[in-house]
């Protein structure tokens, strides 16, 4: 008895510790909506995961100083081969911020235009419940 609740102890361990990820597929240039730590296979084996979030952009309803930032930090492989990507986007600013990952030879263009939800109250936002709109262009 003890070895089997063991047993499952270590499986229910392992189960919870690994990144969820999910086949969502996606075509180049296409607008994709994704969340924190979930996966995106693009055409022709490229993959898209967001890794790291850091929101400080003011809340909605306070007055601060600074508007803030939000970084969204971006993994991209493909045959193996991995690159990182940050990118920033000031709180209030309504237009898209991007960056570029030369991978394998191949330089991709990346468009965040939007990074939700908004903060609402000084209180954090789990990562979880963060959704991130992207593009990825061949550049």
């Amino acid at each position: 008895m003890k070895r089997l609740m063991v047993l499952m102890m270590v499986a229910l361990a392992t189960a919870c510790a690994k990144d969820e990820v999910t086949e969502q597929k996606a075509s180049f240039g296409s607008t994709i909506e994704t969340a924190y730590s979930k996966a995106v296979v693009l055409q022709e084996g490229v993959e898209v995961k967001v890794t790291k979030i850091e929101d400080s952009r003011c809340p909605k309803s306070v007055v601060c100083v600074w508007e803030g930032m939000v970084k969204v930090f971006i993994s991209v492989s493909e045959k193996g081969a991995t690159k990182e990507a940050v990118i920033e986007i000031k709180g209030g600013e309504q237009k898209p911020a991007s960056t570029t990952v030369e991978l394998n030879g191949t330089t991709y263009a990346i468009e965040v235009t939007d990074v939700s939800p908004y903060p609402q109250t000084p209180d954090p936002i789990s990562l979880q419940d963060y959704k991130i709109s992207f593009t990825i262009r061949k550049a």
